[in-house]
């Protein structure tokens, strides 16, 4: 009982820190000061209302865990304190100089995916992973983003004899695979809501007709392939 209160009071307080560090710097915006080393994969900035829903199903889930149920409570103890790990470091990438923002970032990822495979594992509904199901797409995004903006910050703009347009492609491409395998093996079709969002984003801001042909080419894979998993799903259940 101890541990679980504890672990619920860490939660509550890493998504009071996100919200503040949230409210202080704009990952996006703090682009601003750095318009001539501006990455291809970057997101218009009213793709961040996206945080807005994340931050209220975080919250929900957050309050649930101190009225639990006790087979809710099995699930809240596994989960342990990556959850609160997740926020903080979520909330540490908004406030740190951009060059420190990828490694963060990549903490963030791989902690808020462990909270993501923990809940799997133990929860009772698929609606108490939904919060972690949206974090964990976003990150993937917000991930390649930081990346690309740090190397651009140190001068790279091209590896292996390719560009940044082509390199930005491939990555595009390469995410959208993965997103389709995570979602097929997970039977998640939340997840690659994130990255449909996210391309879209990155069309309507791209001044490349490459990418902005890439990514939304890449998004009605994506809205297939979920649709495809839907009907699976309702087949699977016919039977």
């Amino acid at each position: 009982m101890r541990s679980r209160k504890y672990n619920n009071i860490m939660n509550f307080i890493g998504f009071i820190f996100l919200i503040y560090a949230s409210s202080k710097v704009n990952e996006f915006d703090s682009i601003l000061n750095y318009d001539k080393v501006k990455p291809e994969f970057m997101p218009a900035s009213y793709s961040l209302i996206v945080w807005s829903i994340i931050y209220t199903l975080l919250f929900i889930w957050i309050i649930k865990g101190f009225i639990a149920t006790p087979k809710e409570s099995i699930m809240y103890k596994k989960v342990g304190l990556w959850s609160s790990f997740s926020m903080i470091f979520t909330g540490i990438t908004f406030i740190i100089p951009i060059k420190l923002t990828p490694v963060f970032i990549m903490v963030t990822l791989v902690s808020s995916f462990i909270t993501y495979f923990k809940i799997s594992s133990n929860c009772i509904s698929k609606i108490y992973i939904l919060p972690f199901s949206l974090i964990c797409g976003w990150l993937c995004i917000t991930t390649i983003y930081d990346i690309g903006l740090f190397l651009k910050l140190i001068g790279i703009n091209s590896f292996l004899w390719i560009g940044e347009v082509g390199w930005t492609s491939i990555i595009i491409v390469i995410l959208t695979i993965s997103s389709i395998l995570f979602t097929l093996l997970n039977d998640d079709v939340n997840f690659p809501l994130m990255f449909i969002w996210g391309y879209v984003a990155i069309a309507l801001e791209s001044s490349s007709n490459i990418i902005i042909k890439v990514s939304l080419a890449m998004s009605v894979v994506l809205i297939v392939s979920i649709l495809y998993d839907l009907y699976m799903q309702r087949f699977n259940y016919a039977e």
